[in-house]
């Protein structure tokens, strides 16, 4: 005997959506900027699985104790196999998702990227702390500037371990005359949070100073991205 038509209904609720709450028939009527999260979710994910309909599952991912701690950029934080990890997320959804992550990173890099102008520490700062505080290894940036402090490009320069990073001189000044920059920054994380300065950082940004100076191309700061929080070399007298 086949199945009644509330239980075909209660299965394809749970499969897709619900039926009071459509999120795309609440991008279509009330606009996409109304959307929640989760709805935002939904949107992409399309389907949910047997038992979860597709807001559950949106849920479970703005659960995730990444995205708790870090809010939505911590989705940044999770790879393939952690989406997988999620109920309800297989292949094609943890791709959409990784996919989505990495466009929307491309997106901020390639639209701000060429607008961006240099023009203190907390602008630098807002600029990449989003990008920087969520990674957890740390990672060497050097953002090269034009006279006007326009930026031409950034680059990674190394990744390093939890609580050390590769800094050479040499590879940020090579990048440096290779795009005809007037000068640079230079960013780095801190995955602990704490974004004060080490022993390594001080002798680094001295050694760096130094080296820049001799070329011409003088670097304007050394920041440390923390979680939220940032320490300058320029703002505490330390170059």
């Amino acid at each position: 005997m086949g199945k009644s038509y509330d239980a075909f209904l209660k299965e394809m609720q749970n499969t897709y959506f619900i039926a009071d709450n459509l999120p795309y028939e609440k991008l279509l009527k009330n606009g996409v900027s109304n959307l929640t999260d989760a709805d935002l979710l939904a949107v992409i994910l399309r389907t949910g699985t047997k038992g979860q309909n597709v807001l559950d599952v949106s849920y479970d991912i703005l659960n995730h104790p990444s995205v708790k701690r870090y809010g939505l950029p911590g989705l940044y934080k999770l790879s393939l196999s952690d989406f997988k990890k999620i109920k309800g997320i297989g292949n094609i959804k943890a791709s959409q998702l990784v996919a989505v992550c990495e466009l929307t990173k491309r997106i901020k890099g390639n639209f701000q990227g060429e607008k961006f102008i240099a023009k203190c520490p907390k602008a630098i700062s807002d600029f990449y702390m989003e990008e920087m505080r969520t990674l957890d290894r740390e990672r060497v940036l050097a953002l090269f500037l034009d006279s006007k402090r326009a930026m031409i490009c950034d680059k990674t320069i190394s990744i390093g371990t939890l609580d050390s990073s590769i800094l050479d001189p040499r590879e940020i000044l090579k990048e440096a005359l290779s795009v005809n920059a007037a000068c640079f920054v230079v960013l780095h994380n801190h995955p602990s949070g704490d974004p004060a300065p080490s022993l390594e950082d001080k002798t680094v940004t001295k050694r760096i100073k130094s080296s820049s100076e001799l070329l011409g191309i003088p670097i304007l700061d050394h920041i440390i991205i923390g979680d939220n929080r940032y320490f300058s070399f320029k703002e505490s007298g330390l170059l």
